[in-house]
């Protein structure tokens, strides 16, 4: 109770009562400023050169605020929230299907549902790497298959590597790197896109 009274007189003494709200006003201004589409002009010399060296081809010129999707920035998201959605669905399957009372496991609920979330998790890494199109070279198929593979193979390396059932710490923070990374390294050339 003592160190809740004492982190409130500390932020009101940063933030008195008003500021912080003032502060939340000011991030939602500049947050809905900085999202809205400029349509201004420019008369410098240096900003015309760098818009029309941006992109060269021609319907590009048309728009010169056509921009490529940050395709790599996108797949990296959809994957790593595949794998946090993909972990809760496992890991909740993973404790009704696989646990099961053993005399010699210290704790089957947590073995099972550190199974079950790393499975599930790979899954839907991969299934989220794969699912958008993205103007993608692959179609939907070959991406989702060589996803799936890369997934797989980097989540239980990464199990293993980081001990398996017994050190659930270090398989937590090893397997969401080896799933994402691998179903995203996996695509291969299905990252060339036809923007």
């Amino acid at each position: 109770m003592r160190d809740a009274a004492y982190r409130k007189e500390v932020r009101d003494a940063h933030f008195g009562p008003g500021e912080s709200v003032k502060l939340f006003a000011f991030t939602l201004t500049l947050l809905v400023l900085s999202a809205a589409r400029v349509e201004g002009q420019s008369d410098s010399v240096i900003t015309s050169l760098l818009i029309g060296s941006a992109d060269n081809r021609p319907e590009a010129a048309a728009d010169p605020l056509f921009m490529k999707p940050p395709v790599r920035a996108i797949r990296l998201g959809a994957s790593s929230g595949g794998f946090m959605f993909g972990i809760l669905v496992g890991g909740y399957a993973g404790s009704k299907l696989l646990y099961q009372d053993c005399d010699n496991c210290k704790k089957p609920k947590m073995d099972a549902l550190v199974v079950g979330g790393s499975i599930g998790g790979a899954l839907g890494a991969a299934i989220g790497a794969a699912f958008l199109e993205l103007g993608s070279v692959c179609t939907l198929d070959r991406r989702l298959m060589r996803s799936l593979v890369g997934a797989g193979v980097g989540g239980a390396t990464m199990f293993v590597a980081g001990g398996g059932v017994h050190r659930g710490g270090r398989t937590a923070f090893l397997v969401p790197v080896g799933a994402v990374s691998g179903s995203l390294g996996a695509l291969g050339r299905c990252w060339k896109s036809r923007y």
